[in-house]
């Protein structure tokens, strides 16, 4: 962990991945899908560049959807070495690794599934989502939030998509399972604060939503309404609680710098992955979603509900290694 202190050190221990920044992100993504032929990139100072986008313009992104990534701090301590015995170029060349890529249609990508056929298999995947020792778990983990910070939405990231072929049958069920979980919380958390209180609105944010997806999800018990990325970053404040698992972008990273920001933006509840090694193992650089020194400071003010270990059995494994975490009041 050396070289995340060192840069810490160096960025002078403010947060990175701001509001202000991933808000400007999505201006520039906006300008680039409009056929821009330049748009701005920020340093760790916010200073501003402004940059070629003619890479874009040869993909044709003019009109596609744009992703935006997100290089953890690990990362970008790696590409930006500020250890003493660093080359002194990347001391000064300090730009925010954040990058644009085009979504181009792949032409093996199967064509979406007719939205009957989701919803049978969806119906299917619910009987036995509502009969599995998970989900029984996960019930008896929300009455921790008897005594914790109030919740009154739910925003999932980077949960994935149902509409896969039939061999990404597994990781479709698992996804939609994961969004009948959030249903499931939103369900128990208003039982548990009584009939008086507000419905817990529930929202879904990930670029692999089709609109099958969209239309199955409207349909759900509460209804999960879609996001645009990073519009479900920008939604999270204290009354959130937040869901993700095994994201290809670094969630927890980004919701610890929005957090350490304001105390507004730290959400009241989180399910998300768990690897209590993640120092000994090299500081989980190798995982597109690794803890860090501050996600541990984050959730020094949470009660850890529950631990979903990953028990490698296909038919029980929905959640892979996660944790369920409730914000102390």
């Amino acid at each position: 962990m050396e070289l995340e202190k060192a840069f810490f050190e160096h960025t002078g221990h403010k947060p990175l991945l701001t509001r202000a920044l991933i808000e400007h992100v999505e201006s520039q993504r906006v300008r680039i899908r409009n056929g821009e032929k330049t748009y701005i990139q920020l340093n760790l100072e916010g200073n501003s560049s402004e940059e070629s986008s003619r890479w874009f313009q040869d993909m044709e992104a003019k009109g596609k959807p744009i992703t935006i990534f997100y290089n953890h701090y690990q990362e970008m301590a790696k590409i930006l070495d500020v250890r003493s015995d660093a080359d002194p170029f990347f001391k000064f060349n300090r730009t925010i690794p954040i990058h644009f890529v085009v979504q181009c249609p792949d032409p093996e990508d199967p064509k979406e599934f007719d939205l009957q056929k989701m919803k049978a298999r969806l119906e299917g995947w619910e009987q036995s989502w509502n009969k599995s020792v998970e989900r029984q778990k996960l019930l008896e983990s929300v009455q921790t939030a008897k005594s914790t910070v109030p919740i009154n939405k739910i925003i999932g990231l980077g949960l994935g998509s149902g509409n896969r072929p039939y061999k990404d049958y597994t990781h479709a069920r698992f996804s939609y399972c994961q969004h009948l979980a959030a249903c499931d919380i939103a369900l128990e958390l208003q039982k548990l604060y009584g009939p008086d209180t507000e419905p817990i609105e529930i929202f879904g944010q990930d670029p692999e939503y089709t609109p099958n997806d969209k239309v199955i999800l409207a349909h759900l018990n509460p209804p999960i309404a879609t996001l645009e990325d990073p519009y479900g970053f920008l939604a999270i404040d204290k009354t959130t609680f937040v869901m993700s698992v095994h994201p290809n972008v670094p969630v927890r990273q980004i919701i610890a710098d929005l957090a350490l920001e304001s105390n507004d933006a730290c959400p009241a509840g989180v399910l998300w992955n768990y690897n209590p090694q993640w120092r000994e193992e090299g500081g989980d650089q190798d995982h597109t979603d690794p803890c860090s020194s501050r996600v541990e400071k984050m959730l020094e003010g949470f009660v850890l509900a529950e631990i979903f270990e990953d028990d490698k059995e296909e038919d029980r494994n929905t959640f892979g290694k996660t944790a369920i975490w409730f914000r102390k009041l």
